[in-house]
């Protein structure tokens, strides 16, 4: 596997100008890039569960599998531990995602479409919810489909491929970066903070470290699958550049369009006035039980 020309790949990434400093300017744009992003924590989900299913199935019988002895199901339990079950400030116990969801409520963006959506995978199954939100959110469903066609194929090194490259690491110092040039503060945003400082520990001490290392093991220097290892991380990292620029382009659809005034109130203002109405501070603990 040529790392090199993967370094160079993710090279592009990094340079996409949405996660560059100073890209989002306002709460406004932070709120659409959220509502996008949200998709991809969800489905990073996914990657790191199949690959802890097949390395740590959940049978009744336990055995002592080649991931147990080789020390790799301790790295991926450790990654799912963080991820999925990782300490509140306050104490409690909850997933990434939730934390996520948290600070979306925090900062005013909508939470609807992405609980609608899991609502919808519950309800009908994940293709059927894909092709609903695929009406009003194509980007993110096109995301989320390549996500989904790597975990099927059942390849642990495939998968460990796409989780490992196929993500920027940059996102919580960009993110940091917004909070730090918005003025935004740990009393007003306490969930959103936290998830950045947790997730800039996380991916620069433990776990990027942690899936580079998976990654080796699983393709057990094989020539032919370090190549298809190769190929998947670079597909994945331009799915990820397709992603960003369907995010950008929908944040500066907004930038260009006309004011619009009612009953003496411009557009933004009435948005600031019902921002928080539909989304209290506690909804994103309130919609828990229906998962």
């Amino acid at each position: 596997m040529n790392i090199e020309a993967i370094k160079a790949k993710q090279a592009e990434l990094y340079n996409h100008p949405i996660i560059k400093d100073g890209y989002i300017s306002n709460i406004k744009e932070l709120r659409i890039f959220m509502e996008y992003h949200v998709f991809a924590v969800w489905d990073f989900m996914s990657l790191i569960k199949s690959m802890q299913h097949q390395m740590c199935p959940s049978t009744t019988i336990w055995l002592p599998t080649p991931y147990v002895q080789n020390g790799m199901a301790r790295l991926i339990n450790d990654i799912v531990l963080a991820e999925e079950s990782d300490k509140t400030p306050d104490g409690r116990a909850m997933s990434h995602f939730d934390m996520y969801l948290e600070a979306m409520v925090e900062v005013g963006a909508d939470t609807l479409p992405v609980r609608t959506f899991l609502n919808n995978i519950i309800t009908h199954g994940l293709n059927p919810a894909l092709d609903i939100l695929r009406e009003t959110n194509p980007v993110a469903v096109a995301f989320m489909e390549n996500t989904f066609e790597v975990v099927k194929s059942n390849e642990l090194p495939i998968i460990a491929s796409s989780f490992t490259f196929g993500r920027e690491t940059s996102i919580p110092d960009m993110f940091q970066g917004i909070v730090d040039s918005l003025g935004i503060t740990r009393e007003e945003c306490p969930m959103f903070v936290y998830y950045l400082e947790r997730h800039i520990e996380l991916d620069g001490d433990d776990h990027g470290p942690a899936a580079l290392k998976l990654i080796e093991n699983l393709a057990n220097n094989e020539e032919q699958m370090l190549i298809r290892c190769e190929h998947v991380a670079k597909y994945s990292i331009d799915r990820r550049i397709d992603f960003w620029t369907g995010v950008q382009e929908a944040i500066e659809s907004t930038r260009v369009m006309p004011t619009v005034v009612v009953a003496d109130k411009t557009t933004e203002e009435v948005q600031e006035e019902t921002r928080g109405v539909l989304y209290p501070a506690d909804a994103v603990r309130s919609y828990g039980p229906r998962f």
